[in-house]
């Protein structure tokens, strides 16, 4: 079980300015987006949560067992775009 870090409500993270980023790349990110594996459809991460290392390596392995994960473009997660990055 992950217990998420929640940075953002999700409300406030829906509306923040967001960027795709390869999953690979997202670690220490926030997601803007809900990531599910499918089935059953429980959310992996959610919006305004930190998207962390165990996170990633459990996307991965539902990837490689032929699970659909909902909220991936091509191997890109929705990350929130925050301010310290327009430095």
């Amino acid at each position: 079980i992950i217990e998420p870090e929640i940075v953002y409500s999700p409300r406030d993270a829906f509306y923040m300015n967001s960027e795709s980023v390869d999953l690979n790349m997202s670690q220490g990110r926030v997601s803007s987006s809900i990531i599910a594996a499918y089935p059953p459809g429980v959310p992996i991460v959610s919006f305004g949560e930190r998207i962390t290392k165990d996170i990633i390596n459990e996307i991965n392995i539902y990837l490689k067992s032929g699970i659909e994960v909902i909220g991936l473009d091509r191997g890109r997660v929705e990350v929130i775009l925050e301010w310290r990055e327009f430095l």
